[in-house]
């Protein structure tokens, strides 16, 4: 059985007033509505992620930081664009849905390019919720990176092994935890 309420606390703890941290990766596309930004796309995704890795180049986190953070959210919200459109979800059970999915080949190459696509959009939030968590760990903003690096490793994926080890290691050592 797996407790969510201990790491609500932490967050809350450590994130300190309501509100005070920026935006986190979680966005749909009702939230870029909703506070009249443009839609993400896959290229503005892409434009987010060379101006990031830019700052990081330049050794800018302060820079870096909020364009790391549009970028997992645009990633984020361009990834759920396209899961939307991959499989009928509405009154469909699921041997309808796989009926429907296998009946051409186009569907299911189709499909298969959009899952892959969205796979690669979470791997994208996944490596800039490490990279801002590591910013913010060079800024000395703890709480912070503490927070980033537990909601990376919320996300990350088994065969991220880069990120995961960056955001353990983090974490681990923002908690004074000897690993080596």
């Amino acid at each position: 059985m797996t407790y969510r309420f201990p790491m609500v606390l932490l967050i809350a703890a450590l994130s300190g007033p309501a509100g005070a941290q920026e935006e986190r990766a979680e966005a749909t596309i009702f939230d870029f509505l909703r506070e009249g930004d443009a839609l993400p796309t896959v290229e503005s995704v892409r434009e987010l992620e060379a101006m990031a890795q830019n700052e990081l180049e330049a050794e800018n986190c302060e820079g870096a930081i909020p364009l790391l953070r549009q970028w997992a959210r645009q990633a984020e919200a361009v990834s759920d664009m396209l899961d939307q459109g991959s499989q009928p979800r509405l009154a469909a059970t699921p041997e309808t849905q796989t009926s429907f999915l296998s009946n051409s080949e186009v569907a299911t190459y189709e499909r298969t390019r959009l899952l892959t696509s969205t796979r690669f959009l979470l791997l994208d939030r996944n490596r800039a919720l490490v990279q801002e968590a590591q910013c913010l760990h060079a800024l000395g903003r703890t709480n912070e990176a503490a927070v980033a690096a537990y909601q990376a490793l919320e996300f990350i994926e088994i065969h991220q092994t880069d990120e995961w080890d960056s955001a353990r290691y983090l974490l681990w050592d923002i908690a004074g935890f000897d690993y080596e």
